[in-house]
């Protein structure tokens, strides 16, 4: 598909993985985690890693390098707003530009693992030496993940890069000049969600250069967001137990349970008994309600050898689409179908034009919810701030002198009134919802049609590419159809 990109919401940036059929026990893995810095070293990227840390069984084959690389430092930043009284809650609210509301804090980070080193390149190096070693010996599947930031690359030849501690980057060519010295038999799948993470995709190729052939070393990967669209996850907050985005629906799919240890269900489309890092991947573009925009690497691989235009693409009839579908790829065309409201023989037509000429691209119902949402709360906001200014009118200048003696003043007097305080902290609540609301509906636009593409660009192959190119597909396709494993 052409960039049919609208970018809203926040960053996120998270990981690399391994998808191969494997004896129980059996894995290698580097697990890579943190950010640029401290201050962008946070709890959610800590809590992604944390999970999949405690999936992959400790071995002398688990690297975990996180941050700075040692266990005590205060280099994770957190806020937590539940020691905010109601009335500081409330406040911070009517006044959201003040600060009023949770501070930024520090500690050190919990991975619930030894850590083997920070998260820097010359430490990424030794672990894929030391993977390389191992593997001479037993060779099994190795996993590499990411969990962290990622921005869009200086470089014109490359799309993005990976945000290392102490403000290193990691780029494709790097990756798959590591990769490249683990031994040929040994597969490695990649599934990257940081921001941009989709431009990692090339590491398919030699050198991560898409004008080159495929690269000698088998990889199989998936990727939270598309080269040129934010990810999500990398925030601060740390009030919820259980912070959903792609990986934690990927990875939840795969080991069957959720970072709170819940059962997870549904995935197996096929009902061949496993579940497979491509249904895997299906089943978190329905259930992930983020901006996350999957990709995976036979999307990358067909963007390059079915190369068609767009208007071929998304006048196929919805028919035709879903013959071309596996069970996977089915489901969640008509799961995301529905939750789009589309329907139709033209509803690859009809996504294409609201991406590409609706602004925003969100279904009436949903934006009516979110004016009726944002005309509520600024009702609340103006009708609870005229009151406090009429007490306190230092509340207005945060240059004032007495400004401080106003909040607390403020906070006092809505402390006084819970049920001003609750309607207050509902009416934004509310709001964020239909917000989010707003940013699920895009992302969910670009996973229908990406998938539908992917599709459309798949049957071509098959009927106008040359033998080799078909098997070397096949080939990428059976690796993305394994399941991952060991998991505990």
């Amino acid at each position: 598909m052409a960039r049919i990109i609208h970018i809203r919401g926040t960053v996120f940036a998270l990981a690399i993985l391994l998808c191969a059929g494997i004896a129980r026990g059996e894995i290698h893995a580097l697990l890579v985690g943190g950010g640029p810095d401290r201050q962008n070293n946070t709890a959610q990227i800590e809590e992604h890693l944390r999970f999949v840390a405690s999936l992959v069984p400790a071995s002398p084959g688990r690297v975990i390098l996180f941050a700075d690389g040692k266990a005590n430092s205060r280099d994770l930043t957190y806020t937590d707003n539940a020691h905010l009284s109601a009335g500081q809650r409330a406040l911070d609210i009517l006044l959201p530009n003040d600060g009023l509301g949770a501070k930024m804090m520090t500690r050190p980070a919990v991975i619930g693992a030894t850590l083997d080193g920070p998260a820097r390149l010359g430490a990424i190096d030794r672990a894929f030496s030391r993977l390389a070693a191992l593997s001479q010996q037993s060779g099994p599947p190795v996993l590499l993940y990411f969990a962290g930031h990622g921005s869009v690359a200086h470089d014109k030849n490359k799309d993005s890069v990976y945000n290392l501690w102490n403000d290193e980057n990691l780029d494709p060519e790097t990756l798959v000049r590591e990769i490249n010295t683990l031994p040929s038999h040994v597969p490695v799948t990649l599934v990257m969600a940081q921001c941009f993470s989709g431009g990692f995709g090339d590491v398919i190729f030699r050198n991560a250069n898409l004008d080159l052939p495929l690269n000698n070393h088998p990889v199989a990967g998936f990727f939270a967001a598309e080269s040129d669209r934010e990810a999500a996850g990398c925030g601060t907050d740390t009030n919820s137990p259980l912070y959903q985005d792609f990986s934690s629906y990927f990875f939840g799919a795969l080991s069957g349970r959720d970072k709170l240890g819940h059962v997870v269900t549904g995935a197996d489309y096929d009902g061949d008994g496993r579940v497979s890092c491509h249904e895997a991947y299906c089943y978190a573009m329905i259930h992930d309600q983020s901006i996350d925009t999957p990709v995976c690497t036979t999307l990358v691989f067909l963007r390059k050898y079915a190369d068609i235009p767009d208007s071929s693409i998304y006048v196929t009839p919805w028919k035709t689409v879903l013959d071309g579908a596996d069970p996977a790829q089915k489901a969640a065309l008509e799961a995301l179908s529905e939750k789009l409201g589309l329907d139709g023989d033209q509803r690859l037509l009809d996504a294409y034009d609201r991406l590409m000429f609706r602004d925003p691209v969100a279904q009436s119902a949903e934006l009516r919810n979110y004016r009726d949402a944002q005309d509520r709360l600024n009702e609340v906001r103006m009708q609870s701030l005229h009151n406090l200014f009429t007490r306190w009118p230092a509340l207005r200048w945060r240059d004032s002198g007495d400004y401080d003696k106003a909040t607390r003043g403020a906070e006092a007097d809505l402390g006084k009134d819970t049920a001003k305080c609750q309607e207050i902290i509902d009416s934004s609540d509310s709001f964020d919802r239909a917000d989010t609301a707003l940013d699920v509906q895009e992302s969910m636009l670009v996973r229908f049609t990406d998938l539908a593409e992917a599709i459309v660009r798949g049957q071509y192959l098959h009927h106008h590419a040359e033998g080799a190119i078909k098997a070397q597909f096949e080939a990428l396709s059976r690796a993305e159809n394994q399941p991952l494993e060991p998991l505990k």
